[in-house]
């Protein structure tokens, strides 16, 4: 879903709930509002980032009980240097294989925890100026 360019502004990329972004939302126009919640919710009920992030832990778990048996590629005798460094190379390369498939679903888990701060601040907000008796209130409902 693409965000409207009035909606994105409420879209945050932290989970510092200030007092200010809550007000501009709740100055925001319903239609905003509505979107605005709308891909909070898409995010916080984004469930297919678990299943991504459970069937990398069972490729690397594969790949670590397949590669376990192979023989030492440090040859016998050689200094402790070079299975160090062997050992370092495995490492980095195994990390760099496994990076590009985690980064998606880590970034989406971020995106899921940001909506899930956020959600509750929104609501909360549009909850307490439906129940504000002031003029100020009765403004605001009759344009939400």
């Amino acid at each position: 879903m693409k965000l409207s360019p009035q909606a994105a502004p409420h879209i945050y990329a932290d989970t510092q709930v200030t007092l200010e972004r809550v007000l501009s939302f709740g100055n925001a126009t319903r239609e905003i509002q509505l979107t605005v919640l709308t891909e909070l919710r898409l995010r916080a009920n984004d469930h297919a980032n678990d299943t991504q992030i459970a069937l990398v832990a069972v490729f690397v778990s594969f790949v670590g009980f397949f590669v376990s048996p192979i023989k030492n590629p440090v040859p016998e005798g050689a200094p402790l240097w070079t299975s160090l460094v062997v050992g370092a190379v495995l490492g980095i390369g195994g990390a760099i294989v496994a990076i590009p498939f985690l980064l998606r679903p880590v970034l989406r888990s971020l995106r899921k925890e940001r909506a899930t701060v956020w959600i509750p601040a929104f609501e909360d907000e549009i909850a307490r100026r439906r129940g504000d008796i002031t003029r100020q209130g009765r403004d605001w409902r009759r344009t939400h």
